[in-house]
């Protein structure tokens, strides 16, 4: 979650102030080349925009001479982030904002920034270079380690101990590197958003002192111009959660699984903040979600629940379709592991027609982990309930290993006992797959028919037995 390129404060406020009244998507490009390149470096760049509303992962390619690019929608002035060789480079992009990368990779394989230049048509480029070694130094430097035993007034003493001595840090940093106050304002404004998300364990059986500490003065929750860090969207998401769960009526309807009763009471509960975009956020989240699976509910509510028109047309018009086809996406770099345990190299192929054509009538239950990341390593091993359920049944559960280190798989699937069939890509492959179906990270799953639609690209988890069960048994039937 590190990230940035930065905007002068001013500028800040006079993007966020015009958003407020009339906010809109801008389509917004970011291309560059990547050069002194050798056979070691990779052949994709990731570039992952963090727009609240449009946030997208982009896996672009590089040409023979090491030019990329790529383009999203933009509706916030928001930080971003762009991935290459193990290594983040964090940078603040406007919406409209045109910008070119320049990577020289004698200096980037060192470890520094000082071999990225950025130039372009953004408000933006006089922070460029210092902002993603200063963003580095912030995210590398810090921690927030607080007792979460102590009640909420004191949890929060501590919490402001930590941001005055980190505070100084970064008055400190920016003196010796002669950083301009601008961004130095910037990143105490996101600083505290990151150090939020590390209270996310916080009280979670005491909504009451939980709901004290997210929303306490310090974080500024109905202040728009905080959209200008892309951590302010996910502490807005954490609010929301502790409201509803604070309240006791909409966590019955939820036990009830009242679908219509939790929409018009998370809207109501919701609507009693204060009327801001900070509102809008909210509400516009709860309800994405709740209307993907139950987009009947849309006839409950009205744009009038907005002060911005733009969240009301977002969600009448960003439906999920029922089945998506497989896209096209020539890919190399993956490895089959067979009945033996021997891996063999897959040519180049489109991989989503390639599983269709190798399983043919059947479902598959597509298991997307990494050898490293611990809830991925707990879901393979409570998949062993859900795979006995449909041993007789048209059904093939498919693991696909990524962003990991090739000689960690086979001893992970051997460790884990995981049954299935399996693929290993390797970091580029992996960056375009997640990329294409735009997955959220590690574990994901999917669903495809027998006639290989993908119906799901965030399908139940496997520790969810019944409702994986159940997505699995209703496309059995079609």
């Amino acid at each position: 979650m590190k990230n940035i390129l930065l905007l002068f404060i001013v500028i800040f406020t006079i993007a966020c102030s015009k958003q407020d009244k009339a906010i809109r998507p801008h389509k917004t490009i970011i291309s560059g080349q990547i050069r002194n390149l050798d056979s070691t470096d990779n052949k994709v760049i990731t570039i992952i925009y963090t727009d609240p509303v449009y946030g997208t992962r982009v896996a672009a390619r590089l040409d023979e001479t090491g030019i990329f690019h790529s383009a999203s929608n933009m509706c916030f002035t928001q930080n971003m982030t762009i991935y290459y060789n193990n290594q983040f480079i964090n940078i603040l992009v406007s919406p409209s904002d045109s910008l070119f990368v320049d990577i020289d990779m004698n200096s980037y394989r060192k470890g520094n920034f000082e071999g990225i230049t950025i130039s372009g048509n953004s408000s933006n480029l006089d922070f460029n270079n210092h902002f993603a070694a200063f963003y580095d130094y912030i995210s590398n430097d810090f921690n927030a380690d607080i007792d979460e035993s102590l009640p909420a007034d004191e949890y929060l003493n501590q919490f402001q101990k930590i941001l005055d001595e980190s505070y100084q840090k970064i008055e400190c940093y920016a003196r010796e590197n002669n950083i301009r106050s601008e961004l130095v304002t910037w990143m105490k404004r996101d600083l505290i958003y990151v150090y939020a998300n590390y209270m996310l364990d916080y009280s979670l059986d005491n909504s009451e002192q939980r709901l004290q500490v997210f929303t306490d003065p310090v974080f500024d929750i109905d202040n728009p111009e905080n959209f200008v860090t892309m951590m302010f969207p996910y502490h807005l998401s954490s609010i929301r959660g502790t409201i509803l769960r604070a309240d006791s009526l909409f966590m019955s309807l939820a036990k009830a699984e009242d679908m219509e009763g939790i929409c018009l009471r998370g809207v109501e509960l919701l609507l009693r903040r204060p009327a801001t975009l900070c509102r809008d956020f909210m509400l516009y989240d709860f309800l994405k979600k709740l209307f993907e699976d139950n987009p009947g509910l849309k006839s409950l509510v009205t744009k009038d629940s907005f002060t911005a028109q733009f969240f009301a047309d977002e969600l009448r018009l960003n439906q999920i379709a029922e089945t998506k086809q497989y896209k096209d996406i020539s890919v190399d770099g993956i490895l089959y592991l067979d009945s033996g345990m021997q891996p063999s190299k897959i040519p180049e192929t489109d991989f989503m027609k390639f599983l269709a054509e190798r399983y043919p009538d059947k479902v598959l239950y597509i298991d997307v982990w990494a050898t490293w990341c611990g809830p991925c390593i707990a879901e393979l091993k409570r998949a062993k309930e859900l795979k006995q359920l449909f041993s007789d049944k048209d059904v093939v559960f498919v693991y696909l290993c990524m962003g990991s280190e090739a000689d960690k798989w086979i001893p992970a699937i051997d460790k884990y006992e995981v049954n299935g069939e399996h693929y290993f890509f390797d970091s580029d492959t992996s960056e375009l797959f997640l990329s294409t179906y735009q997955l959220p990270g590690y574990p994901s799953y999917l669903l495809m028919t027998k006639k290989g639609d993908i119906v799901s690209t965030q399908a139940p988890r496997p520790s969810n037995v019944n409702k994986a069960s159940e997505a699995i048994d209703a496309i059995l039937l079609l």
